[in-house]
C-alpha cells in the first residue's frame, strides 16, 4: 500500500529564497492491485506526487508509507517496490544497449547472474524487444523506449508502477497501445498501477479517479462519479470524449426522437 497523511510540500524558488507550496494536507490510500487515476490542472502538483509517492522527494510535512516503510527513512526498499515510469522514457534509460538498460536494476539489487539473465529473456520477449537486445537504445523509437523503460521495471519484481504523463510523447498508435500493455500487465502481475496524466485518454479506464484542486484532494471516488462533477472542467480536467459520447448517445436513445431509416420499406 502506498499511503499518504496529511502530506506537504514546497518548491524553493531560487530567485526570491521563497517557498511555492504544491500541497498542503493531501492524504490518500492506494492499494496493491487498484488503476488509480491522478490528475488535475497544470501546476497542481500531479507529478510532485509520482516522485514523492515513490520516495524521490520527501514531503516537508506529513508521512508518505510504502506498505510499513516511511519514504524518509530513504530506504532502497522504497525504490524495488515503486517503480515510476517518466513523461520521457529516456530520462531513465541509462544503458547504452537494451540489454545494459534491462540488466542496471537488477545490478543495482544484487539479483544473481542466472536469475538475472532468465527476467531479462522473460520481459525483453513480453515486450518485444528481445531483437534489439544488442542494439543501442537509441535504435528504438519513442514506443519501444517507453516498453525498454516498463520492461526495466518489471524486471524489479516492484509492487506498483506509476505512469506520469504517459502518452504525451507518443505517437498514435502507440498511445491506443498503451492500455492494451497496462491492462494485461495488471492481469498477470496484479500490480498497482498509478496514471498520472491531465489528457482523460490516459484517464478513461482507470476505475478510481483522485483529482487535485487548490493544492488538496477535491475528489477521490469511482471515475464515472467524478464525470458527472458539474464543475469539473472549471478544476482543469477535461471529459473524456468517450464518455461524452456515450452520455450524448444514451440521451439520444431515452428521448422520443426516432433514428431515421435509409433503404426500402
Amino acid at each position: 500500500m502506498i499511503r499518504f497523511e496529511k502530506v506537504k510540500f514546497s518548491y524553493r524558488t531560487e530567485q526570491r529564497k521563497e517557498t511555492s507550496s504544491i500541497l498542503e494536507e493531501v492524504s490518500f490510500q492506494i492499494r496493491k492491485g487498484e488503476i488509480v487515476g491522478i490528475c488535475g490542472s497544470n501546476g497542481s502538483g500531479k507529478s510532485t506526487t509520482a516522485l514523492l509517492s515513490a520516495g524521490i522527494l520527501i514531503p516537508q510535512g506529513g508521512d508518505i508509507f510504502v506498505d510499513e516503510i516511511n519514504t524518509r527513512t530513504f530506504n532502497p526498499e522504497i525504490q524495488r517496490k515503486v517503480g515510476l515510469i517518466f513523461q520521457f522514457p529516456e530520462h531513465q534509460i541509462v544503458g547504452i544497449t537494451v540489454e545494459e538498460d534491462l540488466a542496471f536494476g537488477l545490478e543495482n539489487l544484487g539479483v544473481e547472474r542466472s536469475k538475472m539473465i532468465d527476467r531479462i529473456q522473460f520481459f525483453s520477449q513480453k515486450f518485444g524487444l528481445t531483437e534489439y537486445l544488442k542494439k543501442p537504445v537509441s535504435y528504438l523509437s519513442g514506443g519501444f523506449q517507453q516498453k525498454l523503460a516498463i520492461a526495466s521495471v518489471l524486471c524489479m519484481e516492484p509492487d506498483f508502477i506509476i505512469f506520469d504523463e504517459p502518452t504525451s510523447q507518443l505517437d498514435p498508435w502507440f498511445q491506443r497501445e498503451f492500455w492494451n500493455i497496462l491492462l494485461k500487465i495488471h492481469a498477470e502481475f496484479g500490480l498497482g498501477i498509478i496514471v498520472i496524466s491531465q489528457r482523460t485518454f490516459d484517464l478513461e479506464k482507470t476505475p478510481r479517479l483522485i483529482i487535485i484542486k487548490d493544492k488538496r484532494i477535491a475528489f477521490d471516488g469511482e471515475s464515472e462519479k467524478a464525470w458527472q462533477i458539474p464543475e469539473i472542467e472549471d478544476w482543469g480536467v477535461a471529459i473524456p470524449e468517450s464518455v461524452i459520447v456515450r452520455d450524448l448517445r444514451q440521451k439520444i436513445e431515452a428521448s422520443s426522437i426516432c433514428p431515421i431509416r435509409l433503404g426500402n420499406k
